[in-house]
This record gives C-alpha cells, structure tokens and sequence, in this order.
C-alpha cells in the first residue's frame, strides 16, 4: 500500500492509507480521529506528467482533499516542479492558484516538500535526451523564453508563499540529470537560486537530498536560524558543512546519510587557534551510511555537544577522540552505534563501554559496523555484553551482527540481568533455541524481544527432531518456563529446512509459555 517517489521524504505518507477507511465507520468518535489521519498528507503536481510514479493512482492529491473538504486536517504538501512547468505563464501558476481559489491559503500546513525534477526524469520511458527548445514553440528566442521564465518563478515563490504562510519544515530535493539540454540545464539552476525565498523567514527545520549548495546560497540563507537539519546524498559537502557551522548555536536535531566520516568531523572543528566548535542546544545527532576511514586529526577537544541526547551512527563513527562518548556518559539517554577493532581500542583505553557507564541511557544499541567482517570470539562477546552490562535502566537494548562464540560458559555468566529492560532487539545475531531461551527468561520484565535463530551445530541435520529429543530439551530448559516475555518476533531462522525449524519454534513457545504472539 506504499507508494514509491524518488527522493522525497516521507514518502509513504503520500499513499492513501485504505485501512483507515474501515475505522470510520465504528462510531463517530473514531471517524473524527482516522479522518485526520487520512487527509493529513497531499500530492500537488501536473497529473499528465507522473506516468513515472509507481501505482500513481494510489496517491493523495491536493484537489482529493479540497474536494473532500478535509484541507483543515493537511499537516504536510509535497510538490513536484519541472522547468517545463515555469515556462509558460499560464502552466507555471495554474496549480497554485487553481488551489487557493478552491480553498485559500492552507494555514494548517506546517511541512513543505519540493521535488525538482528534470524533464526527462519526467517520461523515463522515452529518449534520454531532450530535444532543444523542445515545449517552448512560440515562446521566441531563448532570451525571450528565459525572461519569461524568470517572471514565472517570481510569481510562483508569491503564490506559494500565499498557499502555504505557516509553514515551518521544509523539505527540498532533486533528482538526478540525464540528457543533456543546456537550455533546462540553466533553468534548473535559476530555479534552485529561488530556494531562500521559498524557505520563507519562518523555517526551523530543513531537509535537502541530492542538491548542491553554493556560496550564494549559504548568504541567502544566513538570516534564517535553523533548529534541524537533514542533509542527504549532499553535493558538495563542504558547502553543508558551513551552513551547520553558522547555524551552531540554535541546531537542535542535526542528520547525515551517505557523507564521509572526514566531513562529519569537521562539524566540531572550529580552526586551529579557536578550537572546538560547541552546539550548545543540540539534542540528536544522526549519522548512517557513513563511509571512509575515521581521522585523527581535527578532532574535538572538549565536549561538542553538552545537551545531546540522541546519538545514532550506523557506519563508522566519524570521532576518533574519545571525548564525543566520554562526555556524553553524563547526558546521552539513547545511543546507537557500530564499533570497529580500532574504535573498540579506543574506547576500551578509556573505560567508556564498561558496565554502568551510560547510567542514564534508557536505549542502548551496540553493534560492529557491518561494512567490515562480522567478528568472532572475543570482539563479539565483549561487544554482546557491553550492550547489555552498559546501562541498568537501559529499557531497550539491541546488538547487531555479531558471531558469538561459546554464549553459555563465556557470554552468560557476565551479563548482569537489569530489571528495567522491557525490549530486546538481537538483529544479525544468531542464537540457539538454548541460548535465546536462557537469556530472554533471565530479564524478569522482559516483554518483546527479536531474536535470530540458528540450529545446534551438535545436531545440524535435514531430518525432524524425534521426539525423545524434544523431551530432552523441555527436561533441560524445565526451569525457564517462567517469563514474562509476551511478544517474541523471530527475525530469522537458519535451519536446514523450513519443517524443522517450525518444530524447534513451536518448542520454544512450549517452553516459554508466557509467548502469547
């Protein structure tokens, strides 16, 4: 039921969630609240050109709402533009106003998304390459086409700044260029230099994919104070690096995908005679897909960031200084991140993974960074009962691609079984029906858990287990039928065939009769 769009975020959002409609129709409490829920995403753009839109018949549009009558419950607009849109007067603006007359302005908005595309990206199907002048018969030479093109982008940014006056997200993106048109190649480029003025004076929150920043732009964009910041697949890093440097002191939630650990780290450098740049207000910093080697060089020197709360890296961790984690002992409630053998030493060399150390954490997460091996013997052990040993009122806890070796003499007997933790998440780490059962009935409070499971290498065979074997394991495991695990999601089952292991689940849950789903 989810449509896919290119490069917007939020995009499932777009798709007409049809298992609300049923909920309608319980009573008219229910209606009321799942009609909110319904209209509250809306797709504005020319129809004729989103044959490219996958099931395209399945998304929410803007005069759907409108006609509904349900434009009060819109929070969030997501819109498609293509320089062919801007260049006839008529076609730049008709979606726009035919909105506000429909409507007027819609007050309730408060998250824009722009999605600029090429024209080619708009008919895939067809020749790659645009031919010249192609749509703009009639308009004159192309001096005469690019004035008029300028004058529509003006009127646009009015209309839209009409349309949507609340808002305070903004979303921007674009897609990438194939074809070859210079003509919509400099169209594209006057339309991206509009970006201030649609980010409007009240924006606090932005998030860009695919765009490339320029120096003008970053002045453009310097009175604005933004308090979040999600930069993706970036072009041009260095450029995004400066606009979250000059925004430092009111940043409060900051996100990168697909950047260099190099970049990431220069965020907390503040040139060598100034030393570290501090964000004072910051309280989430998300890193994933982060690629290349970590450095040692521009690294901070004192905690950058004294009021974080939310730390989550998947990837290499981009701070080879310890005083990122060493800090971040005292304030950090939810951490998530991937180690390596040389940042394991690191930490290790400071005691900041021993047990206790993240006292305040209520979320912790471990793993080793997937993009290297997945380690056997100690590295896994260690990282396996960090994860669970590091904080005591930790109420979730996840470990991620790990090998474990030897779990009940080696890993078992260490791990200190808190009373808070109410949610075990074992991705990629593969356990036992034994071993999952003696560690999930050890956490006292434990309600869900997701675990992968694997058979006894001891008896690893395409044959059903007979049933003095099932016996033998319900007299073993007799001691651990009391739990208060409820909910137990079994991610994977790696079992020579798909017979077997259905009998070793259904053991399982003999076992732990507290498993209702």
């Amino acid at each position: 039921q989810y449509v896919s769009l290119p490069l917007v975020p939020s995009n499932r959002s777009l798709a007409k969630q049809t298992w609300l409609l049923p909920l309608m129709n319980v009573c008219k409490q229910w209606h009321f609240t799942t009609r909110a829920l319904f209209y509250q995403s809306a797709l504005l753009t020319n129809k004729r050109k989103v044959h490219w839109i996958h099931e395209h018949k399945r998304i929410l549009w803007l005069d759907e709402v409108i006609a509904a009558g349900r434009q009060q419950n819109l929070k969030r607009l997501q819109i498609i533009i293509a320089p062919s849109d801007l260049k006839s007067p008529e076609a730049s603006t008709m979606l726009l106003r035919d909105a506000l007359d429909r409507c007027g302005p819609l007050t309730g908005v408060r998250e824009a998304s722009i999605l600029f595309v090429h024209n080619d990206a708009m008919r895939p199907y067809l020749s790659y390459k645009v031919p010249e002048f192609e749509e703009t018969a009639g308009l004159g030479s192309e001096a005469d086409v690019m004035a008029c093109f300028q004058k529509n982008i003006e009127e646009y940014v009015a209309l839209f700044n009409q349309l949507l006056p609340n808002r305070f997200a903004f979303n921007v993106c674009k897609t990438r260029r194939y074809g070859c048109d210079p003509l919509e190649t400099e169209m594209a480029e006057r339309l991206f230099c509009t970006l201030p003025k649609l980010l409007g004076s009240r924006i606090c929150h932005f998030m860009t994919s695919n765009l490339s920043m320029s120096k003008q732009l970053i002045g453009d964009l310097d009175g604005i104070s933004l308090k979040r910041i999600s930069i993706l697949q970036p072009n041009g890093l260095q450029k995004y690096i400066e606009l979250i440097r000059r925004n430092a002191a009111t940043l409060e939630m900051l996100q990168f995908r697909h950047v260099t650990t190099v970049s990431v780290a220069k965020i907390t450098f503040n040139g060598r005679k100034r030393g570290t740049l501090i964000y004072p207000c910051l309280k989430e910093l998300r890193i994933s897909s982060c690629t290349g080697r970590r450095s040692f060089v521009n690294q901070p020197e004192c905690d950058p960031f004294p009021a974080l709360k939310s730390l989550y890296c998947r990837g290499p961790f981009p701070f080879s200084a310890p005083v990122v984690l060493d800090h971040g002992r005292k304030h950090i409630s939810n951490l998530g991140i991937e180690v390596d053998a040389e940042l394991l030493a690191i930490l290790d060399g400071h005691n900041i993974l021993e047990a206790g150390s993240f006292a305040k954490s209520n979320r912790v997460s471990l793993g080793w960074n997937h993009r290297n091996y997945r380690p056997r013997g100690d590295h896994a052990n260690q990282i396996f009962i960090k994860a669970l040993n590091l904080s005591g009122a930790a109420g979730t806890v996840g470990n991620t691609y790990l090998y474990v070796d030897d779990f009940t003499e080696s890993v078992l007997p260490k791990i200190t079984f808190s009373n808070s933790l109410c949610l075990l998440n074992l991705e990629g780490t593969y356990l036992t029906m034994n071993e999952a059962i003696k560690l999930l009935c050890g956490f006292k409070n434990l309600r869900v858990a997701g675990v992968s499971l694997k058979d006894d290498s001891e008896h690893s065979t395409l044959r059903m287990p007979a049933v003095d074997e099932l016996q033998k394991y319900q007299r073993e495991l007799k001691g651990y039928s009391s739990s208060s695990l409820q909910l137990l999601n079994v991610r994977h089952a790696e079992y020579r065939n798909v017979r077997r292991a259905a009998e070793f689940l259904v053991l399982m849950t003999s076992i732990v009769t507290s498993i209702s789903t």
